[in-house]
């Protein structure tokens, strides 16, 4: 399985990251699936409901709207982002178990490693996946 997204994006959710510091950052990735892999063509930033700094929630709302836009243009909702701030992109245990979209990338950005690490739910564990960065 694997997550293409560009250079470009990845600095759209490292800026929101470090803005949103010590709070974790979160965002929605819209984009294309094609068997094992999900391309981002859009990155919606998004304001974390809870002001933790070990985890987040994107509002109902929020979810709805980037849901109702991705049928409406053709694409789909391939994953969430957020930032860990003090510690590594590997998958928390709360991580691991707030995951409930199957199918989709889970993109964690470690705000102190400066590191990306992406993350699929099989419905049942996130098993780590490959991230493919593309040129702008």
């Amino acid at each position: 399985m694997t997550l293409k997204i560009s250079e470009r994006h990845l600095k759209q959710i490292s800026a929101h990251s470090k803005e949103s510091y010590p709070t974790e950052a979160c965002g929605i990735m819209i984009g294309t699936a094609t068997g094992n892999e999900r391309s981002v063509t859009e990155v919606w930033p998004a304001k974390n409901e809870l002001p933790s700094q070990s985890t987040y929630e994107i509002h109902p709302e929020t979810l709805l709207r980037a849901f109702i836009y991705a049928e409406q243009n053709g694409l789909e909702v391939v994953g969430f982002y957020h930032s860990h701030p003090f510690w590594s992109a590997d998958a928390s245990e709360i991580d691991r178990t707030r995951a409930n979209y199957p199918g989709v990338s889970y993109l964690i950005y470690s705000i102190s490693n400066d590191e990306t690490k992406s993350f699929v739910f099989n419905g049942k564990e996130l098993i780590s996946e490959a991230v493919k960065v593309s040129t702008d």
